[in-house]
C-alpha cells in the first residue's frame, strides 16, 4: 500500500512538471515530442491522483486499495507505452481504459459490501466489473477487433448496473422481495441484448423486449430510491403518488411500444399527463426527503432520552447519537449492545462520569465490532 503523503506530493510535483516540461518542450523540441512529453506529465499526474485518492477513500479496506491501485498502475504503464510506442497505440489506450474502469469499479463494489444496505450491489459491481473488463480486453486484442465481444461487455455493464441499483438496501431491514422483480427484468433485458448482438437487431420483438425490461427495472429503481432505508420513518403520501404515477407512465409507454395502434392522441396524452405527475411528485419527494434527512442530521442533542436534573440524581440516559465509523451515518444507539441500522456494525456502549477524586464512576465506554 502506498504512503498517502508521498502520493500527494508526487501528484503536486507532477502538476509542476507538466507545466515546466510543457513550456520547455514547446520552446525547444519538435511538435511530436511536445505532445508526448506533455502527455506523459499529465498521465503521471492522473495516476498519482488516483493512487492517492484510492488510499484515502479505501483506507480501511486493503483489498479495495490493492484493486484500485493496481488499476491505476496498469493505466499508467499502458498509457506511457501508448504515448511513446510506435505500435498497438489504439489497443494500448483501450486496454488502459478497460483496466482502470473495471478495477476501480471492482474496488468500489468490494468496499460497498461492508455496508449492510449495499451488500448485494457491492457483490454485483465487484464480479460484473471483472467480467466486463475481460470482455473488453478480448474484444480489443482479437484480430480485427471483435466488436460483438466489446458490445457484450457494455451490455453486461449496463444491465448489471440496473440490477445493482434495484438491490440497494436489500441487505438491510425491512426486506422487500419486490426488488428482485427489477433484477429479473434486467436479466431478461441482458438476454435479449445478447441475442440482438449475435443475431439481429432488426426484429421488432427485440426492441420491444428491451424497452419493456428497461422500463420495469427503472420503476423498481425509482421505488427503491423513494423507499430507501434512510427515510423509512418519514411518512410522505406524495411518495406513493410518485411511485404509482411512474408505474402508470411506464405501463402506458410499454403498451404504445408493443401495440402501435394504441399510439393515438388519447393514449399519448394520458402518457404525457402521467409522466408530468410522476416527474413533479418525484421532485417534491426528493426535496422533502432531503429536508427530513438534513433535519435529522442537525439535531443538536448528542444524548437522547431524559437527562438527570441534579448531579446527585442517578443518570437516566437511555441512548446517545454517534457517527458510525463504518458507514458515517449519524445514528441514535441505545446503551448496552446495539447495532447500526445502516451497515450492521455492532456497538457496546457504557457511559462514565468523572468524579471529584479524579476517577471515573460508571454512568452506565464505547466499544464496537462487526457482527
Amino acid at each position: 500500500m502506498f504512503d498517502q503523503k508521498l502520493l500527494f506530493r508526487i501528484m503536486l510535483w507532477s502538476l509542476a512538471a507538466t507545466a515546466v516540461l510543457g513550456v520547455t518542450a514547446v520552446l525547444t523540441a519538435r511538435m511530436d515530442v511536445v505532445g508526448r512529453v506533455t502527455g506523459t506529465a499529465i498521465v503521471t499526474t492522473c495516476a498519482a491522483a488516483i493512487l492517492w485518492r484510492s488510499a484515502v477513500r479505501f483506507e480501511n479496506n486493503l483489498t479495495s486499495v490493492r484493486l484500485s491501485q493496481t488499476g491505476a498502475l496498469a493505466f499508467y504503464l499502458l498509457t506511457i507505452a501508448a504515448i511513446w510506442g510506435e505500435q498497438y497505440s489504439g489497443e494500448l489506450w483501450g486496454t488502459a481504459g478497460a483496466c482502470l474502469g473495471s478495477l476501480l469499479t471492482a474496488a468500489t463494489g468490494w468496499s460497498l459490501r461492508r455496508q449492510k444496505a449495499y451488500v448485494y450491489p457491492g457483490w454485483v459491481a465487484s464480479v460484473v466489473s471483472i467480467v466486463c473488463g475481460i470482455c473488453w480486453l478480448r474484444g480489443i486484442w482479437t484480430d480485427g477487433y471483435d466488436s460483438r465481444i466489446a458490445a457484450t461487455g457494455f451490455s453486461i455493464a449496463m444491465w448489471s448496473s440496473l440490477a445493482a441499483l434495484c438491490l440497494i438496501g436489500q441487505g438491510a431491514n425491512p426486506y422487500r422481495p419486490w426488488r428482485w422483480i427489477g433484477v429479473v427484468a434486467a436479466a431478461v433485458g441482458l438476454g435479449i441484448s445478447e441475442y440482438a448482438i449475435y443475431h439481429s437487431f432488426s426484429e421488432a420483438w427485440v426492441h420491444q423486449g428491451m424497452f419493456v425490461a428497461g422500463s420495469i427495472a427503472f420503476c423498481v429503481i425509482h421505488a427503491v430510491l423513494c423507499t430507501c432505508h434512510d427515510i423509512l420513518t418519514t411518512k410522505l403520501p406524495i411518495r406513493r403518488v410518485a411511485i404509482a404515477s411512474t408505474i402508470v407512465t411506464a405501463a402506458l409507454a410499454d403498451a404504445i411500444i408493443i401495440q402501435k395502434q394504441l399510439a393515438d392522441q388519447l393514449v399519448i396524452r394520458l402518457t404525457i399527463a402521467a409522466a408530468m405527475v410522476a416527474s413533479t411528485s418525484t421532485i417534491a419527494t426528493a426535496f422533502l426527503l432531503q429536508r427530513h434527512w438534513k433535519k435529522s442530521q442537525d439535531e443538536p442533542a448528542d444524548v437522547c432520552g431524559p437527562v438527570a436534573a441534579t448531579e446527585e440524581t442517578e443518570s437516566s440516559y437511555t441512548s446517545i447519537r454517534v457517527e458510525c465509523p463504518e458507514c458515517r451515518h449519524s445514528v441514535p444507539l441505545a446503551l448496552g449492545d446495539s447495532t447500526c441500522p445502516h451497515c450492521g456494525l455492532r456497538f457496546h456502549i457504557e457511559l462514565y462520569r468523572a468524579t471529584a477524586a479524579g476517577g471515573h464512576e460508571r454512568d452506565n465506554s464505547l466499544a464496537f465490532g462487526h457482527g
